[in-house]
């Protein structure tokens, strides 16, 4: 899209020729011709089209301040200039003699819903039939704004589709793209869905159709990923699976969910069913009473070795370290 210059919008020279035939969005070329011409007509009874344009028609729009730099005034003044030509533009879109205008505005919401990519292919039908500064008139015309890649109706349309995606998903962490798309497939285009929950930072696409809650902690994200592979790991695994965070903060963790399972320190889901893994001599003792007061040297060595990754020297040196009350272990 062309730049505005704050001082000298170009609006009005950013535009297709009607007559090259570009397709037009349920307009004809007739129609197409007379919506050029009334744009053009509308904006130019503003008081200051180029201010209007530089910030309601940008989707970068300068600031209030270094406009009013510009114009050697404060930034309130620029506001209240900005608010007196956009209320006086709808009130004369009102009119009978914008009605072509009115049904292109019309047209143009039914295409792209509550949200639409600005780059989505219903966005740029649009700007190849009118030129990118007639439909960012246009766009504005229907209550459209910028919003980080995405056009919304109006700037509360986040928060009233942010709810309708909350209804959808629930509580849920794991979400099928195709079911999810189906859901609000009468509410926004699929990519615009998909791109504004990427845009949140709540959700990550982890491919093959599925999207997983991203929001939270650094340990539920954790304990989100061991869902999703299905095996102890690492802290070190589970940093770099989540992409931030460091291996001490996943040790230290608190969820009750996990549990470490080794010397290695591997992270188990609780739901799987290993032992909490809290150094050998408690591993012993805890061995010990199980077998009502007594163990075999032999048995606890060949499962502490197996399942808990320790060497044989390890277990007899904390063995060592245990009061002899709490220990019997004979060799069988």
């Amino acid at each position: 899209m062309a730049a505005v210059d704050p001082q000298h919008a170009v609006l009005h020279t950013n535009l297709v020729d009607p007559t090259e035939g570009v397709a037009r969005p349920g307009l004809t070329r007739h129609e197409t011709e007379s919506l050029v011409r009334l744009a053009g007509e509308l904006l130019s009874q503003a008081s200051d089209p180029d201010l209007l344009a530089a910030r309601e028609l940008r989707r970068d729009p300068p600031t209030l301040a270094s406009l009013g730099r510009a114009r050697g005034v404060s930034a309130e003044a620029v506001r209240m200039r900005v608010v007196r030509d956009a209320s006086l533009l709808r009130e004369r879109l009102a009119s009978d003699r914008f009605g072509a205008v009115q049904r292109a505005a019309e047209l143009l919401r039914g295409d792209l819903g509550l949200v639409a990519l600005v780059e989505g292919d219903p966005v740029q039908r649009w700007v190849r039939a009118l030129g990118a500064g007639r439909f960012e008139f246009m766009r504005w015309i229907a209550g459209y704004v910028h919003s980080r890649g995405l056009l919304l109706r109006g700037h509360r349309a986040r928060a009233g589709l942010q709810r309708s995606i909350d209804d959808v998903v629930g509580d849920g962490w794991l979400i099928n793209v195709e079911d999810l798309t189906g859901a609000l497939a009468g509410v926004m285009d699929p990519q615009a869905l998909l791109a504004l929950m990427a845009d949140t930072g709540a959700w990550r696409d982890i491919g093959d159709g599925w999207l997983v809650r991203w929001d939270g902690r650094l340990e539920a994200k954790a304990e989100r990923v061991l869902h999703l592979v299905g095996r102890p790991m690492t802290p070190a695994e589970l940093v770099e699976a989540i992409g931030n965070g460091s291996a001490s903060s996943i040790k230290n963790h608190r969820n009750p969910a996990m549990v470490r399972i080794d010397k290695h320190f591997r992270i188990a889901l609780r739901e799987w069913g290993h032992e909490k893994y809290e150094g050998i001599a408690k591993q012993i003792i805890r061995r010990i009473e199980r077998g009502g007061g007594v163990a075999s040297r032999v048995s606890i060595i060949e499962e502490f070795t197996a399942r808990f990754g320790v060497s044989e020297s390890s277990v007899m040196g904390a063995r060592a370290t245990l009061p002899n009350s709490r220990v019997a272990l004979p060799d069988t």
